[in-house]
């Protein structure tokens, strides 16, 4: 999660992510965010599973600016193709 948003960090808004981590409360996963400076502009953070339920989590969701969905997939696993968009949008 942390190298997704430091791709992310650059592109002034044009790409979010939809961060989700089921396993946390609303309040850990806002302690969690904010303890590890996570709290990002660019950063969606729900503990709700909106995405596929059978998901490896953390799961992510890379949107566009009109928030359609250009990725999804394990945050742990998708780093490499988060580039690839990320380094297509800059």
């Amino acid at each position: 999660m942390p190298a997704t948003l430091e791709l992310l960090r650059d592109l002034s808004g044009s790409l979010r992510v939809l961060f989700v981590t089921p396993g946390d409360t609303a309040e850990e996963l806002r302690a969690a965010c904010s303890e590890h400076g996570r709290l990002d502009a660019n950063a969606l953070w729900t503990h709700e599973a909106p995405l596929r339920t059978s998901a490896r989590y953390p799961w992510l969701a890379l949107l566009s600016p009109e928030g359609r969905v250009l990725l999804e997939g394990s945050a742990l696993e998708t780093l490499a193709e988060v580039r690839r968009i990320v380094e297509g949008a800059a």
